[in-house]
């Protein structure tokens, strides 16, 4: 068997150097650190509950196929619309901001 670890060390260099980085950051500068954590809720968390909204609301047989729940649930038209809840707060607070 042959041990493949050693592959995977500049992986953990690269994720040192970005901890590195942030921490950094976060010291000397935190209008730098606000702004990126306010950017970074705006697209993973708003633009990904839309794209969850309009998945399980739009194209709901695949989406149920592809997470093993039943064609036709009823659950998915309330996660749908969870998911929209929570991508226009998250698109208002930022607006509000």
């Amino acid at each position: 068997m042959v041990n493949r670890a050693a592959e995977y060390w500049p992986y953990g260099l690269i994720g040192v150097a970005i901890i590195a980085a942030i921490l950094t950051i976060a010291l000397y500068a935190e209008g730098v650190v606000e702004s990126f954590l306010l950017w970074f809720l705006v697209i993973v968390a708003d633009f990904g509950s839309l794209y969850a909204f309009m998945r399980h609301a739009f194209a709901t047989d695949d989406v149920a196929r592809s997470i093993g729940w039943p064609t036709g649930s009823p659950f998915q038209f309330e996660v749908a619309l969870h998911n929209l809840a929570a991508g226009l707060r998250g698109a208002l607070l930022v607006g509000a901001r």
